[in-house]
Protein backbone atom coordinates (compact mmCIF):
# COMPACT_ATOMS: atom_id res chain seq x y z
CA UNK A 1 0.00 0.00 0.00
CA UNK A 2 2.91 2.34 0.65
CA UNK A 3 4.11 1.91 -2.94
CA UNK A 4 0.85 2.51 -4.83
CA UNK A 5 -0.18 5.82 -6.39
CA UNK A 6 -3.79 5.54 -5.20
CA UNK A 7 -6.37 3.20 -3.75
CA UNK A 8 -9.43 2.73 -5.96
CA UNK A 9 -12.70 1.24 -4.76
CA UNK A 10 -15.78 1.26 -6.98
CA UNK A 11 -18.08 -0.98 -4.96
CA UNK A 12 -21.86 -0.68 -5.00
CA UNK A 13 -22.20 -1.92 -1.42
CA UNK A 14 -19.88 -1.90 1.58
CA UNK A 15 -20.08 -1.46 5.32
CA UNK A 16 -16.82 -0.06 6.63
CA UNK A 17 -14.21 -1.21 4.08
CA UNK A 18 -10.88 -2.23 5.57
CA UNK A 19 -9.00 -1.31 2.37
CA UNK A 20 -9.94 2.36 2.85
CA UNK A 21 -8.68 2.33 6.44
CA UNK A 22 -5.46 0.65 5.36
CA UNK A 23 -4.97 3.22 2.59
CA UNK A 24 -5.54 6.03 5.06
CA UNK A 25 -3.05 4.50 7.51
CA UNK A 26 -0.47 4.58 4.68
CA UNK A 27 -1.42 8.15 3.67
CA UNK A 28 -2.43 6.81 0.28
CA UNK A 29 -4.70 8.95 -1.94
CA UNK A 30 -8.15 7.40 -2.37
CA UNK A 31 -10.83 7.38 -5.06
CA UNK A 32 -14.00 5.63 -3.96
CA UNK A 33 -17.70 5.51 -4.58
CA UNK A 34 -19.95 6.75 -1.76
CA UNK A 35 -20.56 3.44 0.01
CA UNK A 36 -20.60 2.50 3.67
CA UNK A 37 -18.72 4.99 5.81
CA UNK A 38 -16.15 5.95 3.18
CA UNK A 39 -17.41 9.52 2.82
CA UNK A 40 -17.17 10.18 6.56
CA UNK A 41 -13.77 8.47 6.81
CA UNK A 42 -12.26 10.51 3.99
CA UNK A 43 -14.02 13.83 4.54
CA UNK A 44 -11.63 16.73 5.06
CA UNK A 45 -8.65 14.67 3.85
CA UNK A 46 -7.00 16.32 0.87
CA UNK A 47 -6.20 13.82 -1.87
CA UNK A 48 -9.24 11.64 -1.18
CA UNK A 49 -12.13 11.82 -3.65
CA UNK A 50 -15.65 10.43 -3.75
CA UNK A 51 -16.84 9.49 -7.25
CA UNK A 52 -20.11 8.49 -8.79
CA UNK A 53 -20.41 5.12 -10.53
CA UNK A 54 -20.00 6.72 -13.97
CA UNK A 55 -16.69 5.69 -15.57
CA UNK A 56 -15.99 9.26 -16.73
CA UNK A 57 -16.40 10.57 -13.18
CA UNK A 58 -14.13 7.85 -11.77
CA UNK A 59 -11.51 8.78 -14.38
CA UNK A 60 -11.84 12.47 -13.47
CA UNK A 61 -11.25 11.72 -9.78
CA UNK A 62 -8.23 9.54 -10.62
CA UNK A 63 -6.87 12.45 -12.65
CA UNK A 64 -7.41 14.70 -9.59
CA UNK A 65 -5.16 12.37 -7.57
CA UNK A 66 -2.39 12.66 -10.15
CA UNK A 67 -2.76 16.45 -10.14
CA UNK A 68 -2.59 16.45 -6.32
CA UNK A 69 0.64 14.44 -6.67
CA UNK A 70 1.45 13.80 -3.01
CA UNK A 71 0.55 11.59 -0.09
CA UNK A 72 -2.43 12.43 2.09
CA UNK A 73 -2.69 13.01 5.83
CA UNK A 74 -5.24 10.22 6.25
CA UNK A 75 -3.31 8.59 9.09
CA UNK A 76 -3.94 11.64 11.29
CA UNK A 77 -7.69 11.35 10.77
CA UNK A 78 -7.99 7.66 11.61
CA UNK A 79 -5.72 7.97 14.65
CA UNK A 80 -8.02 10.45 16.37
Amino acid sequence: MNAVDLALMTSYSEGSPQIIKEAMACNCPIVSTDVGDVKSLTSDVEGCYISTFAPANVAKKINNVFKYNKRTKGRKKINK
